[in-house]
């Protein structure tokens, strides 16, 4: 008796997962919020140094561009695999694909690679 109801649990877990499996509109905008945040975080620290409100303004018109552009970088780019209990973000780069995040149970988490990127764009020249 006491096997049936852990194959039960077993089974209902299965069937919640399967169910709440993210789709890959989820994933895609998971990774849109992501680079966004990172993004704009990078802007922000640059924000603080200048000091002239034409940079600052400038600055803003090119968040806002920068979102539109990676809005369909991110279509175009990032894909998934579903295994229908769970499924992986991918992303096409140069011919090669890469998973950097998966989802599970409603929720997609990204792996750190993405704030790898974040890094790379405060390195960039000014």
């Amino acid at each position: 008796m006491k096997n049936n109801i852990y194959v039960i649990v077993f089974f209902g877990i299965l069937i919640l997962a399967a169910v709440t499996n993210p789709d890959q509109t989820r994933h895609q905008e998971a990774v849109k919020s992501k680079i966004n945040a990172l993004m704009k975080q990078s802007i922000n620290e640059n924000l603080g140094e200048s000091a002239n409100s034409l940079e600052q303004a400038g600055e803003v018109l090119g968040t806002l561009l920068g979102s539109a552009i990676i809005d369909k970088m991110v279509e175009n780019m990032v894909y998934t695999d579903n295994y229908v209990i769970l499924s992986t973000t991918k992303i096409r780069w140069e011919g090669e694909s890469k998973v950097i995040g998966i989802g599970v149970f409603g929720n997609v988490f990204l792996s750190d690679q993405l704030d790898d990127l974040g890094s790379k764009l405060k390195h960039l020249p000014k």
